[in-house]
C-alpha cells in the first residue's frame, strides 16, 4: 500500500496523494517499531523464566543481539611496552595490568 501511494504521487504530483503516501509511511514505521518491541520483549521475557537452561539462555541472547554482537577482542597496543597484543592471554593481562594501575596506587 505504502509503495502504490508513493507511486500514484509521483505520477499525479497531488498534494493530497503525498499526504496519503506520508500517512501510510508513518503507519508502516509504526507497525515495524511495535513489532520489534513485541520481539524484544518476548525474547526477554522468556530470558526472566527459571527453566531456561544455558543453552537456551545463549541462543535466546544471540537472538537478542542479532549481528551486533562480536565475541571477539580486537588487536590491542600495551603502551607501556609498546607492543600489540593479539592473543587472549596477553589482552588479558593488559586489561588485569590496566585495572591494577587504575584501582590499586601501589601498583607500578
Amino acid at each position: 500500500m505504502r509503495t502504490r501511494s508513493y507511486n500514484k504521487f509521483k505520477s499525479t504530483k497531488v498534494p493530497s496523494d503525498y499526504l496519503l503516501y506520508k500517512a501510510q509511511v508513518r503507519d508502516v514505521n509504526k507497525l515495524i517499531e511495535t513489532t520489534k518491541l513485541n520481539y524484544h520483549n518476548n525474547i526477554l521475557q522468556n530470558l526472566n523464566e527459571m527453566s531456561v537452561n544455558k543453552n537456551k539462555y545463549w541462543r535466546l541472547i544471540k537472538k537478542l543481539l542479532g549481528n551486533k554482537f562480536v565475541s571477539n577482542i580486537p588487536t590491542m597496543h600495551d603502551a607501556d611496552t609498546d607492543t600489540l597484543c593479539e592473543t587472549n592471554h596477553d589482552k588479558s593481562n593488559l586489561f588485569l595490568r590496566t585495572l591494577m594501575k587504575k584501582y590499586h596506587t601501589d601498583v607500578a
